[in-house]
Formats: C-alpha cells, sequence, structure tokens
C-alpha cells in the first residue's frame, strides 16, 4: 500500500500462444516463465495483491505455488488471440471499491526488478499522473524506416533525412513491456492503459526482454543465468 491506498498487482497468463506454444509454463532456468514475474511482483513493498489471470487452471493452479495470489478464472471470450488485455482489466476489476492503483506485470517480461516498479510507483504519485509506464531507449533510426506500396518507397518520417550516415541517430523511445501503471478510476473512464500525458519511466538498466519467440526465451535464459552468476 502507498499512500493509504491499495495498490493491486494483475499477471496476465492465458494459454493459447502462436509465437511461442505454453510459453507461460514453458521452464525459464530454475522456474516456469509465469514464476519470475509473480516472485519479482511480490518482492514490492507497494503491491499489497497479486492477481493471475487465466483461462487455463493449470496455469492458475502452478501460478499459486510462485507466492500468495488470486486467482481469476478468465471467460473464453476474453482469452483468445485478439482479445485485448483492457478488456481483461476491466472484467477483473468491474466489481472492485478497494484498489487504487493497477500493476500490469506480464509474464513475457521476466528480467524486471521490483525496485523499478516501486520507483515508477512513487514518481508517478509524485508527480500526480494517472498512468505510467516503463520504456527504454530504441536502438535504431526510424527516420530510415519505409513502407512499400505498389514497388514504392514511403518513409515513415514523409522524407528520409538529407544525411546518410547511419550513425547520426535521434533520440527514441519504445515501450518495454515491463509494466504498466495506471489509476483504476482514469482506466475506467478512458478504457486504456496510456496517453500522451503518461509518464515514462526508464529502466535503470536500458534492458528488457519481451518473450515471444523460441530465440527471445534463449536470450533471457542466458541473460538470467548471467545474472545469477553475479549474484
Amino acid at each position: 500500500m502507498i499512500s493509504g491506498k491499495k495498490v493491486t498487482g494483475v499477471v496476465p497468463a492465458r494459454s493459447g500462444s502462436k509465437g511461442l506454444p505454453n510459453k507461460n509454463i514453458k521452464k525459464l532456468v530454475d522456474k516456469p516463465l509465469i514464476g519470475w514475474t509473480i516472485q519479482e511482483g511480490s518482492r514490492s513493498k507497494y503491491i499489497d495483491e497479486i492477481i493471475v489471470s487465466s483461462d487455463s487452471l493449470k496455469i492458475l493452479k502452478l501460478g499459486s505455488k510462485y507466492g500468495k495470489v488470486t486467482l481469476h478464472q478468465r471467460s473464453k471470450k476474453l482469452s483468445h488471440d485478439k482479445s485485448k488485455i483492457i478488456d481483461v482489466l476491466l472484467n477483473i476489476f468491474k466489481e472492485d471499491n478497494i484498489t487504487e492503483y493497477i500493476i500490469l506485470l506480464q509474464p513475457t517480461s521476466p528480467s524486471r526488478n521490483y525496485k523499478d516498479i516501486d520507483m515508477c510507483l512513487k514518481k508517478m504519485i509524485k508527480g500526480k499522473f494517472l498512468s505510467a509506464a516503463s520504456v527504454i531507449t530504441y536502438n535504431k533510426n526510424i527516420e530510415w524506416f519505409f513502407k512499400i506500396r505498389k514497388n514504392k518507397i514511403f518513409p515513415l518520417k514523409k522524407i528520409f533525412p538529407k544525411n546518410t550516415n547511419r550513425q547520426v541517430k535521434s533520440e527514441y523511445y519504445q515501450f518495454s513491456g515491463d509494466f504498466y501503471i495506471v489509476q483504476k478510476k482514469w482506466m475506467f473512464k478512458n478504457k486504456k492503459l496510456v496517453s500522451k500525458e503518461t509518464m515514462p519511466f526508464l529502466l535503470r538498466n536500458n534492458l528488457s526482454i519481451d518473450i515471444d519467440s523460441e530465440f527471445d526465451f534463449k536470450k533471457a535464459e542466458k541473460h538470467l543465468i548471467n545474472i545469477n552468476k553475479k549474484l
């Protein structure tokens, strides 16, 4: 709890996954992928409750082994490929009159650190923001990105920069996916997690791993093993 307000973390983990089948329960180093998120979320000083939401009883049962969690049986309507996470959150909290802040913790980002979550929440409340999101710098220059239509190039920035030196880069950022924080009332009013007024929180080590494929999984595995060696 922070400033007398209840904070609830949500770990969404549906069973279906096309990029990497059963990724949420796939063993990553010494525990299933979902276990990393639940354990790190449980270390937060401010998260009062962690809800694991899934359409799979197997995932729910497994999630309960890695921390004190509340289980949410997700409906099939909210469990297909095109289901929106915002709809899942609106469903979970539709009858909740206590929670003030919601923190979305997706299992596909196992490298997150609870200290970043807590720092972001404190900064968000102090700055009177109604939503916040973890971000990292983007190491490519999108000024050189383009679409191809009818075999013609259409630059995303309308025109390409005159300087063709690829080392000259602008400062761009992207959502890392490690966590999103939102005031519940604001979420219900706007039916979204981010807006132009969302507070960006740059991760301290600028490192984030978003697992969506076997390659991503192996990358995360190598990273986590190296971290454990340093501890």
